[in-house]
C-alpha cells in the first residue's frame, strides 16, 4: 500500500485545536469580530470559520432540517460504514467456524457483494474486483478489530475435539490409574518440526491466540517423540 507524504509547503488541515476553532467562531456569531479579523488573529482561513458558523446557525434555526454529514480529507470511502461492518463481521464469523479468509478472500467477497448489488465502482475496474491497496487500507481502517494472522492448520479430526470430550478422557483415566504404582505409568509426547506447512496468514479477531484453518492435509513435518514415566526414567528418543 502506498504511504503519503506531505509535500513541504502543502496548505495544513485542521492545523488548529478545535476549541480556538470554537472560539473564533463565536466571536464570528456574536459579531465581536468580523470573519477577515478573526481568520488573522486565530490563523484560521475564512472557509473555514465560515462553513463552521453557517453549520452552527442551521442547526439552531431548523431542527427539523437534516444536516449532511462531514466529508473527511482525501479519496472518500467506496462503502458505508454499515457495509464495512458487515465485512468485518463476515471475517470474524468465518474465522471463528474454522475457515478464516485471506485478504484475496475478502476481496473476492466484496466483488460478490457488488455484483449481486449491481454496482460498479469505476476504482475497481470493469470486473469490479478491489485491488490490494484497497484490502491493506480497509485492513488500516479496522486494525483494532482485524488482524492478520498465520494460521496452524489442523484437521477436521482434531477439530471435532471439544471440552466435553477431553473432560471426560480425563475422568476415565483417574479411575483406571488407581492402584498402578509411578514407574508403571508411561506417557509420551510427540514435537513436529514443520518443514512445509502451508501456512497462510488469515483474517481474525485481534487477540486471537490461536488461529485455525480446519483442512484435510494439515503439515508435513519430521516427528520427535519422547517417551517417560511418572518416576522420571526416559525411554530412548525417537525420530522420524
Amino acid at each position: 500500500m502506498r504511504s503519503y507524504k506531505r509535500k513541504l509547503g502543502a496548505r495544513a488541515y485542521r492545523n488548529y485545536a478545535p476549541e480556538t476553532l470554537d472560539k473564533a467562531v463565536n466571536l464570528v456569531l456574536t459579531k465581536k469580530m468580523t470573519l477577515r479579523a478573526a481568520s488573522e488573529r486565530f490563523n484560521i482561513h475564512r472557509n473555514t470559520l465560515w462553513n463552521k458558523a453557517k453549520e452552527i446557525k442551521r442547526s439552531t434555526t431548523s431542527n427539523s432540517e437534516t444536516v449532511k454529514p462531514k466529508r473527511q480529507h482525501g479519496g472518500q470511502p467506496i462503502f458505508t460504514k454499515e457495509e464495512e461492518d458487515t465485512f468485518v463481521a463476515h471475517s470474524i464469523a468465518m474465522a471463528s467456524y474454522g475457515f478464516p479468509m485471506t485478504l484475496l478472500d475478502l476481496r473476492c467477497v466484496v466483488k460478490s457483494y457488488l455484483d449481486r448489488t449491481g454496482r460498479k465502482v469505476p476504482v475497481f475496474g470493469n470486473g469490479n474486483f478491489p485491488g490490494r491497496e484497497w484490502a491493506m487500507s480497509f485492513m488500516k481502517r479496522h486494525k483494532y478489530v482485524l488482524s492478520e494472522r498465520v494460521a496452524k492448520n489442523i484437521t477436521y479430526a482434531r477439530a471435532a475435539t471439544d471440552t466435553e470430550v477431553i473432560d471426560s478422557y480425563f475422568e476415565h483415566l483417574e479411575k483406571e490409574l488407581e492402584g498402578i504404582p509411578p514407574e508403571k505409568i508411561w506417557n509420551y509426547d510427540e514435537t513436529n518440526v514443520q518443514d512445509d506447512p502451508g501456512s497462510k496468514k488469515v483474517l481474525v479477531r485481534r487477540g486471537a491466540k490461536y488461529p485455525e484453518w480446519i483442512q484435510n492435509c494439515s503439515k508435513a513435518c519430521t516427528l520427535i517423540m519422547v517417551c517417560g514415566n511418572a518416576a522420571g526414567q526416559l525411554s530412548p528418543l525417537y525420530v522420524n
